[in-house]
């Protein structure tokens, strides 16, 4: 198998990939650098790559003019540098987007949904992905997309639900939330990153743009109590003002599912457990 390129890839999703790589004896090709800058791609050009995995990206919501920009350059222009690259190499990419449907019309929600990127992030995912399939259609750039529901694990970094609700319990202080009934779909990195493995072996082109998530809905409070649960702590809420739009989405995953032949199997409780471990919180 030829190299495999993967950008950002000391990031949460990045090392969790990489490590699984390296156990399947597949040679991977660390690149942290700056994918704004197309330079830094200079020196793979004579190297032989079969798939990147571009990850490189910023995922938190920009809170200043600087931050925004700092965001929309490194997803939007980092991506079409990793594509530009991609097509001098010949080579099949990986892209990473997110949810982009909005307050759904339906549940579950199916690549076929109308967009309706609700935040600066989504918007600069949905220009991130408007890019990617004009490379596909003008220069025959193999292309896949991941639309990421809610993924979580170990090493996650804060900012997430799942990792902030333990550093609040353990920490006795209250779990902030706009609404308990809120629901969202939880998939855990490992079921993700075996996704990732059938795709680096993979040949198929039958689709290429894919919903990834668990297929199931969890609420706030079922999260937090089955984190609670385990630590043997009574959560204590604080509802803080905001207007929760999304209230419920969950992923229609069949298409990933028929193409790949893949299926998620971590339960949220086990997943849940396995990052309360890597904690050092259980045993």
């Amino acid at each position: 198998m030829d190299n495999v390129l993967v950008t950002g890839s000391n990031g949460f999703i990045g090392r969790h990939l990489v490590k699984s790589l390296i156990s399947n004896s597949i040679n991977v090709i660390c690149f942290d650098s700056d994918v704004r800058e197309k330079k830094n791609f200079d020196r793979f050009k004579d190297t032989k790559i079969g798939t990147i995995f571009h990850l490189a990206g910023i995922s938190r919501y920009a809170s200043s003019n600087e931050e925004h920009f700092r965001m929309s350059s490194t997803n939007v222009d980092g991506t079409q540098n990793s594509l530009d690259f991609a097509r001098s190499k010949k080579c099949r990419i990986v892209l990473f987007s997110s949810y982009l449907y909005g307050v759904p019309i339906y549940n579950p929600v199916d690549e076929n949904h109308p967009l309706s990127p609700h935040n600066d992030y989504a918007m600069s995912k949905k220009h991130m992905e408007d890019i990617a399939c004009r490379y596909k259609k003008d220069f025959g750039v193999e292309v896949i997309i991941l639309r990421l529901f809610n993924i979580y694990g170990p090493g996650q970094k804060s900012g997430y639900l799942i990792p902030d609700t333990i550093d609040r319990i353990t920490k006795n202080t209250r779990v902030r939330i706009k609404n308990e009934d809120s629901c969202r779909d939880f998939l855990f990195i490992d079921d993700l990153v075996s996704l990732l493995m059938i795709i680096v072996r993979s040949t198929k082109k039958d689709e290429f743009i894919f919903n990834v998530g668990a297929g199931k809905s969890y609420s706030v409070d079922m999260v937090t109590k089955t984190i609670s649960t385990h630590l043997s702590k009574t959560p204590q809420y604080e509802y803080i003002n905001g207007k929760d739009l999304i209230k419920g989405t969950v992923a229609n995953i069949n298409r990933v599912k028929n193409v790949y032949g893949w299926t998620p199997n971590w339960k949220i409780e086990e997943g849940i457990k396995s990052v309360l471990k890597y904690e050092g919180l259980v045993t």
